[in-house]
């Protein structure tokens, strides 16, 4: 497979991924833009797995296999989800409020690369050794997400093969989009200090 070739393919699932996540902005009960990804707290942990983004249509049952080894984590604002150099050991997908993804700029403060909004997924450095985080994430206001054990995923990967090649598909995806909004986030802040 050509270099071309695979980066197509991950443009490609990205445009699938942003498919799935528009899903939630038309059906009933679910307001992405209100801050709101599961509207019944009702719904088991299971469905509420099943139905995110990132594992929605992933192949196999594997829904009630990763609900085994999730919880439900809440983050008062301000406070931090992750911290940059820490050990990645969950996969977060943001259910309620709003995450900024920041880094340090050198002499300057934190930077804000992205805001999360509900529906989104937080996380991939739990997948590459040495497994520590890359920037730090910030709720802005209360969060409430799925925590999913990094370790216990990676497992699951591991012995179900055609999950593990769709995840990592679909988590390449996600690198990407994070990797471009970073590139412009650092383009609008060379313009903002240049001036040009």
């Amino acid at each position: 497979m050509s270099v071309k070739h695979s980066i197509s393919e991950l443009i490609g699932e990205a445009v699938a991924f942003h498919a799935l996540q528009g899903r939630f902005d038309t059906e009933p009960h679910i307001a992405m833009d209100g801050g709101v990804f599961d509207a019944s707290e009702a719904r088991t942990l299971p469905e509420i797995v099943a139905m995110h983004p990132l594992l929605s249509d992933l192949p196999g049952d594997v829904a009630d296999a990763i609900s085994g080894f999730t919880t439900t984590v809440d983050f008062g604002g301000g406070r931090l989800l992750i911290a940059e150099g820490e050990p990645a050991d969950a996969l977060y997908l943001i259910r309620r409020g709003h995450v900024a993804l920041e880094s340090a700029q050198f002499g300057s403060g934190r930077i804000c690369i992205e805001t999360l909004a509900p529906g989104a997924a937080l996380g991939w450095s739990w997948l590459f050794p040495p497994y520590r985080w890359h920037l730090d994430a910030r709720a802005i206001g209360p969060v409430r997400a799925i925590a999913v054990d990094a370790k216990s995923l990676r497992i699951l990967a591991e012995r179900d093969r055609d999950f593990g090649y769709a995840l990592m598909s679909r988590v390449s995806a996600l690198l990407l989009e994070r990797l471009q909004a970073t590139r412009w986030r650092l383009a609008e802040m060379s313009h903002e200090h240049t001036g040009i």
